[in-house]
């Protein structure tokens, strides 16, 4: 999952969606539990 919202933000953003991450792995998410990803967005004016 957390590969699948790398790739989507660089579809999104393009090179200026690469970033840096961290990740907490787990063999399997009990009762398909949804992934929560928390992100920081910088905005130029």
């Amino acid at each position: 999952m957390s590969n699948g919202f790398s790739d989507l933000m660089l579809d999104v953003f393009g090179a200026k969606g690469e970033h840096a991450r961290s990740v907490l792995g787990a063999i399997s998410l009990r009762d398909n539990l949804p992934i929560v990803v928390d992100t920081v967005f910088e905005i130029e004016q």
